[in-house]
């Protein structure tokens, strides 16, 4: 576990809100891990969202015109999020009980070809206060393990307290 959180430092998350959020408004999370987790436990980046979420990515790169089959069939793939998305009632990986009942985004940190940067825009759908909450948790052979809290968000746009690498304004 020590050495599971040892790395912990080197991830950090940005969740920016405009200062006018409104239902049907987008809300940006970026992500960064300088290092990858051992992929024997499984390590995730979770935010959890009440309510109803749209997520958006960049659009998929299209091949090449003049690129031949062989060169398709390479192992290089298209440039995916690297996020999972979950509505609340869905069962989370390997049974991860991280904000259960509400709209999940997991990065997994410990898989080989893991996508330890990247960005999605959220789109949310529910007026009022938006709580959200994330942490970098882990599923270890003693159940499930918060490595960090990082922070708990009550009201578009303010300002959450830093919690080791939660960077960035909500």
């Amino acid at each position: 576990m020590a050495s599971l959180k040892a790395l912990v430092p080197g991830v950090q998350l940005e969740i920016t809100a405009p200062a006018d959020l409104r239902s049907g408004g987008a809300v940006h999370m970026a992500w960064r891990v300088a290092s990858p987790f051992p992929p024997k436990v499984p390590v995730f980046l979770a935010v959890a969202i009440p309510g109803a979420i749209r997520l958006e990515a960049a659009p998929l790169a299209k091949p090449a015109q003049n690129a031949t089959p062989a060169a398709q069939d390479g192992n290089v793939g298209p440039d995916l999020p690297g996020v999972l998305a979950l509505p609340g009632e869905a069962r989370g990986p390997l049974d991860l009980e991280f904000g259960a009942g509400q709209t999940r985004l997991l990065v997994p940190l410990h898989q080989p070809g893991s996508k330890l940067a990247g960005t999605v825009d959220i789109r949310v759908f529910d007026a009022g206060a938006l709580a959200v909450e994330a942490a970098v948790v882990a599923k270890t052979g003693c159940g499930e393990r918060r490595l960090s809290e990082l922070g708990r968000a009550g009201r578009a746009p303010s300002l959450p307290r830093s919690a080791g690498f939660w960077h960035g304004a909500f």
